[in-house]
């Protein structure tokens, strides 16, 4: 048990160093994620998020949501689902927080100016 407990420890902080790589979602961001799905909001994004650096990076470096177009991953993400035994929830969940990642369609409504 307590061998368990220290190899999710060493998990969770590689994790979270792993997610310290990946820039936070801006309040545009966000908005624009609850506009696609009612039910997205900040704490869910965040959760799915952890879940994509958790689950993703136990296996190889993360991907930046940018560093992929949308059809790639489409193509990418059912496989890598499949190996990390992802749910589909789970999956719909980590796909929901790339594609608002990637929105280059989130403006600041302040400044009028894409995020990015």
């Amino acid at each position: 048990m307590a061998s368990f407990l220290a190899k999710l420890s060493v998990l969770v902080l590689l994790g979270g160093c792993a997610g310290a790589m990946l820039p936070p979602l801006s309040p545009a961001q966000i908005e624009w994620a609850g506009q696609q799905w009612r039910d997205m909001g900040a704490e869910r994004l965040e959760e799915a998020r952890l879940l994509y650096v958790i689950r993703c990076s136990g296996c190889h470096n993360l991907f930046l949501p940018t560093a992929k177009e949308t059809g790639e991953w489409e193509q990418i993400l059912p496989k890598m689902a499949e190996r990390a035994k992802l749910t589909d929830v789970q999956r719909n969940e980590i796909w929901r927080y790339l594609q608002t990642a990637r929105s280059a369609a989130a403006v600041d409504t302040t400044t009028g100016k894409a995020d990015r």
